[in-house]
């Protein structure tokens, strides 16, 4: 795939090489960013023309839009694109004697003030998490170079971004997450939601992990604490350091949901199914990860737990449609995916037809490079289709699979 733009228009794909060079795999989904317009992502697909006759034939998803190439045999000639685009977000793909129209996608908002607050708080050592044990972790510079490349025009927002990716990979994910997934989303803003306090702090207190307990400093620093010995000590903390504790976790969620909508979609074809360990914080609290949970509406000081088994038989019954109310990560392996389930794995199915999957992978920016990660971001949807029980023989223990499909 060879490309054409208009000269005073600037843009660059994501994987840093020219606009020109040639692409084209059907396992891989490139990213297009036009600076300052928005974002076009491009999957080779294939299809039949003449009742099959001719061959498979190239058809190119551009944003959801199909450009048939009748006179493209797959894998046997290159050819060359014209994109024309217009400042109002439309843009027309024009390929031999075959053309499409289509939306270009918006370009996520970053406001200039969380960039601001993420780099005082790096500054402080809240973000990213300090001393991450048994990985090799990034260097701020190495972060900076692999951003600059994935966020195209971002300039000085483009490391902070990324910052934010890496640190959803390291220990700092268990704030990041719980603390979103016990709010009381169905409770007013006040600027944010209130949150169950009590169990963040027993969640924080019941770590069982040697390497993050409360006595552990780099473990109790990604909660805005001091190392403790006691959980009435981690309640003080907690309910004196709150409102800072939720604006931190708030605007570094924001500035995460921005980077993973710039980073480029995955390919079908690459991962034609993702998994998830889930349970990490007990498999009663899994429901009320969930936007559709009733204990969203509190009122504040509700314990946000519920029987998993409760939780099936309702809101998240087979049909239903649920909404994350935090990123959801996924590996790409099922026994990797075991290896993190603690009474819960999911699997994913892509909607029928789809040709990506709405998750980037972000391996690129993990502590960890052995670790194979793609993210869904919060306010992700997907539907209930089954439940089913097996024994994860890793643990010998019985644990509940459920499968989604990503909508």
């Amino acid at each position: 795939m060879d490309a054409n733009f208009a000269p005073e228009i600037r843009c660059a794909f994501t994987d840093a090489k020219a606009v020109h060079h040639i692409r084209g795999d059907p396992e891989k989904s490139y990213r297009l960013i036009i600076e300052a317009i928005g974002i076009m992502d491009f999957i080779e697909v294939s299809g039949t023309v003449d009742g099959g006759s001719s061959g498979r034939v190239v058809v190119l998803d551009i944003n959801g839009a199909a450009l048939w190439c009748p006179d493209v045999i797959v894998n046997t000639h290159i050819f060359e694109l014209t994109i024309t685009l217009s400042r109002s977000g439309h843009f027309e793909v024009v390929a031999d004697s075959s053309a499409v129209v289509g939306h270009l996608k918006p370009l996520p908002p970053i406001e200039s003030q969380d960039i601001s607050a993420v780099k005082e708080w790096i500054a402080s050592k809240h973000i990213p998490y300090q001393n991450i044990p048994n990985v090799p972790g990034k260097t701020k510079d190495f972060i900076k170079r692999r951003a600059t490349r994935l966020f195209p025009f971002q300039d000085e927002q483009a490391l902070y971004l990324g910052m934010c990716i890496y640190d959803w990979t390291t220990p700092s994910f268990a704030r990041m997450e719980l603390l979103k997934a016990l709010e009381y989303t169905g409770l007013a803003q006040r600027p944010l939601h209130p949150f169950d306090e009590f169990s963040l702090a027993k969640a924080i207190w019941d770590s069982s992990d040697e390497d993050f307990t409360p006595q552990n400093e780099d473990y109790m620093r990604s909660f805005m604490m001091k190392p403790t010995n006691s959980l009435n000590d981690v309640k003080v903390q907690l309910d004196r350091g709150s409102v800072a504790l939720q604006h931190l976790n708030d605007v570094e969620n924001r500035v995460l949901s921005a980077a993973i909508d710039l980073l480029p979609r995955t390919s079908v074809a690459f991962c034609p199914q993702l998994f998830s360990g889930q349970g990490f914080f007990g498999i009663e609290r899994f429901g009320v990860y969930f936007h559709e949970c009733p204990l969203n509406n509190g009122p504040k000081g509700t314990e946000l737990a519920i029987p998993f088994e409760e939780a099936m038989e309702t809101f998240l019954a087979p049909g239903k449609t649920i909404t994350t109310k935090s990123v959801l990560s996924c590996t790409d392996s099922r026994l990797e995916a075991l290896c993190k389930a603690q009474g819960i794995l999911i699997v994913l199915n892509p909607k029928p037809g789809a040709h990506v999957w709405n998750a980037p992978f972000i391996t690129p920016l993990s502590c960890d490079p052995e670790k194979i990660e793609f993210v869904f971001k919060a306010e992700s949807k997907f539907k209930v289709e089954s439940y089913s029980r097996m024994v994860n023989h890793l643990t010998g223990r019985s644990i509940m699979v459920m499968t989604l499909q990503a909508l």
